[in-house]
């Protein structure tokens, strides 16, 4: 099937690139793989086995794997046949996979049997839907403005929500990142973070779809092995948390031939721990992503320079995508000034799925999203991140950005991640907790830690505890889930360090 102009569906992406790219490879795992062609022709016979089995268009599937060719398969199948993919992370609690298909309502669910699927009318396993394949009908072409996926949002800072986003949302945002990020179509892309998620789904699956570039699909993420991995698989784009490229740098100590960038987002990035990581692997470029769920996973896009990286990334925003800051009241701040990040524009969510008290604390007038998060515009309009409004810690009446505390942390050598919170104090409003998880071999010396501290600080910036943790608690996307390391620190009975500042 030819088409005019650039895809405008994820189903017309598909065809689009079977039809460009042909026998080339797209897909593949440790037991598979698939071609742009076999993509497009296997995902149009299992979509005829989902009408058979009662899926129509608008109806909705719920997906639940690790990463695989499968997944991919069944997700594809599931756009063809005109209905909504919801993915479900794998590991995901019971009592969370029971509330997405409350909210849903799914005519199928496509997981293994047996893991607790109430009201679900239906569930097949993957090789059992595969089984029932039918003759390829031509695919349901849907509408730009057809809801293609509902993703959960991460649940870094709460209790997941779920965002509809459309073919015309993702084809259209996911064109411009594949081209910004200059992929290519001889490009090898590791796909280890989760495709039940936005950094995966879209940050990884779609922009090398998009550029007809190879996916290789990691369904179980060993540190051990990573290099080898790239290697030989020879990968030339990594995806993913700053983890994975430390894991890399951390190896055998050797740069990874033909390894030639990589791709990161969220605050919590050290840029200058993520150079460095990126140096000793040999990679050369290094771009940072700022985005949310409700944006369908990106806002802006920006490359980090080799020399010269300070704290925060200076990030670019999609083309016709209005960002703007803001005070507490909503009142629009001078060009240099931080405050709350609003954006507008054709990839920002209509809402909530069945969630209208949630929107509406989000959703301002006039379509603006209120991010929560805090940030400053540059009279080029690029964008930096400085934390999330949420996140802010007040000390003594000074406020207090927790990443700016955790990236001073992080430069020393004996941190391998930090974490720093805010806890209530009697004298000072609220005290400032340092969790912090040791470099490889380091032993943590608080006093050297608070002296490192004084000397790049103001003093109300300085931790006034710190405690020592093996591991913090992350999301599945390898982001660490704030809302989970405050319970640990609440159930933490380990002695704590108090730290004196001689105030």
């Amino acid at each position: 099937m030819a088409f005019d102009a650039e895809p405008s569906t994820l189903v017309e992406l598909c065809l689009w690139q079977a039809n460009q790219r042909g026998e080339a490879l797209a897909v593949w795992d440790e037991a598979t793989g698939l071609s742009y062609r076999e993509l497009a022709r296997r995902s149009a016979s299992l979509a005829a086995a989902l009408r058979e089995n009662g899926v129509r268009a608008g109806d909705r599937v719920v997906l639940c794997g690790r990463n695989s060719v499968a997944w991919v398969e069944v997700a594809f199948a599931t756009l063809f046949a005109g209905a909504t993919l919801v993915p479900i992370g794998y590991g995901a609690p019971e009592a969370e996979r029971a509330r997405v298909v409350e909210r849903v309502g799914p005519r199928l669910v496509v997981a293994v049997p047996g893991e607790g699927w109430p009201s679900a009318p239906t569930v097949l396993a993957p090789e059992e839907l595969d089984s029932r394949r039918v003759a390829a009908r031509p695919p349901h072409l849907p509408a730009a403005d057809d809801v293609a996926v509902i993703l959960s949002t991460s649940g870094t800072t709460g209790e997941p929500k779920l965002v509809p986003m459309t073919h015309g949302q993702l084809a259209r945002c996911y064109g411009e990142v594949a081209r910004r990020l200059q992929l290519r179509a001889d490009d090898r892309l590791l796909g280890a973070v989760p495709l039940a998620h936005s950094f995966g789904l879209n940050g990884v699956l779609l922009i090398g779809l998009h550029a007809g570039a190879a996916i290789r699909l990691v369904p179980h993420y060993r540190a051990e092995g990573l290099s080898e991995l790239v290697r030989g698989q020879r990968l030339t784009v990594i995806v993913g948390p700053p983890t994975i490229f430390f894991d890399l740098a951390a190896g055998d100590g050797k740069p990874v031939p033909g390894c030639r960038m990589a791709i990161t987002g969220g605050a919590d990035v050290s840029l200058r721990r993520m150079r460095q990581a990126c140096s000793r692997a040999g990679i050369e470029r290094m771009f940072v992503g700022y985005g949310l769920t409700e944006t369908c996973g990106t806002v802006a896009v920006g490359e980090v320079p080799e020399r010269g990286v300070g704290d925060l990334a200076k990030l670019t925003p999609l083309r016709d995508l209005e960002v703007q800051i803001v005070d507490e009241q909503g009142r629009p701040l001078p060009t240099g000034a931080e405050g709350r990040i609003w954006v507008r524009g054709h990839n920002v969510m209509p809402g909530y799925l069945h969630q209208e008290e949630a929107t509406r604390r989000v959703l301002r007038g006039d379509g603006w999203l209120d991010t929560a998060d805090i940030g400053r515009r540059y009279a080029d309009g690029d964008l930096s991140i400085a934390s999330r409004a949420r996140d802010v810690v007040i000390v003594s009446g000074f406020n207090v950005y927790p990443r700016e505390v955790e990236h001073v942390l992080v430069e020393h050598g004996s941190v391998a991640q930090a974490v720093v919170l805010g806890l209530p104090d009697e004298r000072q409003g609220q005290r400032l907790v340092a969790c912090l998880v040791p470099a490889s071999g380091a032993v943590l010396d608080t006093r050297e830690l608070l002296a490192y501290c004084r000397e790049r600080l103001a003093a109300f910036k300085v931790p006034r505890t710190m405690i020592t943790f093996e591991s913090l608690p992350t999301t599945e996307t390898g982001k660490i889930s704030r809302p989970a390391v405050r319970r640990l620190l609440r159930q933490e009975s380990r002695s704590a360090v108090r730290c004196c500042r001689g105030d």
